[in-house]
């Protein structure tokens, strides 16, 4: 599981006390199942949400994420093609992980785009490499 992911941060990014809290908030009122409207393509537990928010809203916490992050990103369970995917309306990608029906791996064009390509499973530890070629535009 991603804790930038599940707080709608993007990784890699340096983010003030403020702005996590604020995103925080907005995924306990996204992912409660009593206050969201609307079911969000993604799903993240109260539990995966509060614990997102304990380790990016401590500093000393955040930087040991962020190594361990970093080192897991270089291995990897397997190379999975991006035509295996199935497109979401949102834009992003989900690919089913073999760890059952609350874990998946989720990757957007944003990730693509800036050679995110090392994905992680939001429900277990497994992480997954998106093979993909981006398109050359003609301008």
């Amino acid at each position: 599981m991603n804790h930038y992911s599940v707080l709608n941060l993007k990784d890699g990014k340096t983010y003030t006390d403020d702005e996590i809290k604020e995103a925080y908030r907005k995924a306990l009122l996204l992912f409660h199942p009593d206050k969201c409207k609307e079911k969000p393509s993604v799903v993240y537990t109260i539990d995966q949400v509060k614990e997102a928010y304990q380790v990016l809203s401590s500093e000393k916490d955040r930087q040991q994420y962020q190594i361990k992050q970093e080192e897991e990103s270089s291995h990897y369970y397997s190379i999975v093609d991006l035509s295996e995917f199935e497109e979401l309306d949102n834009g992003s990608y989900y690919y089913p992980c073999r760890c059952g029906d609350l874990g998946g791996y989720v990757v957007t064009e944003d990730d693509l785009e800036n050679n995110r390509s090392v994905v992680p499973c939001m429900g277990c530890s497994l992480t997954i490499q998106v093979d993909y070629e981006i398109a050359e535009s003609d301008s």
